[in-house]
């Protein structure tokens, strides 16, 4: 299945969030759909990328440590980020 308009990725994501409601009997389907809409997005630019602030790589920085705003801003923590 391949995508070429935002009037089908648009059908495409509207059936796979209806399909995922029983995903045990449409798991083949899903599989299909979740490729082709993941094709569309990234031939047309839907990938945000990295974030640019100093919040958002704070928060992807806690997020990959498992961390909560308190742990991290503890010194131990922060002395691991410091060059």
């Amino acid at each position: 299945m391949t995508l070429t308009t935002e009037a089908e990725h648009k059908a495409a994501v509207k059936e796979f969030r209806t399909l995922a409601t029983d995903e045990a009997a449409n798991y083949a389907q899903l599989l299909v759909l979740r490729d082709a809409i993941h094709a569309f997005e990234e031939a047309n630019g839907h990938n945000p990328g990295p974030p640019t602030t100093v919040e958002g790589r704070l928060q992807v920085e806690m997020f990959k440590r498992h961390l909560s705003k308190r742990a991290f801003g503890t010194r131990q923590n922060a002395k691991k980020l410091l060059p």
